[in-house]
């Protein structure tokens, strides 16, 4: 099982695979609709759950999966992944890498190739 940094959890965290993700995710979008299908399905109560209740099938599954427990879902969730349209700068990063991200986010060509 493959091991990365997780700089909100600050130590490492295992990496679900593509169909353990899949397994996760179902739940974790279970938890965003909260339905009441799905609450009682789980135990989780009908009236004034709180988000770390909703979300309490999602950890369940990951520390199933990897043996790591009291993980916060959003942890889980981005497991080394970007949201669609997420475009990523690495820290630390210098004047340079900040201006050729932004020219890439918004597509604006650079000074070497206006002059061309």
């Amino acid at each position: 099982m493959k091991v990365l940094w997780c700089w909100r959890c600050r130590q490492d965290m295992p990496m679900l695979d593509e169909d353990e993700f899949r397994l996760v995710d179902a739940l974790f979008r279970g938890g965003m609709r909260a339905t009441k299908e799905f609450r009682l399905q789980h135990g989780i109560p009908l009236q004034g759950a709180s988000i770390h209740a909703r979300f309490a099938p999602v950890r369940k599954a990951y520390e199933d999966l990897t043996g790591k427990g009291d993980c916060h879902e959003n942890v889980i969730m981005h497991q080394g992944r970007l949201d669609p349209g997420i475009k990523l700068l690495n820290k630390p990063y210098g004047r340079a890498e900040l201006a050729n991200k932004l020219r890439q986010v918004l597509d604006v060509p650079s000074r070497s190739e206006l002059t061309a």
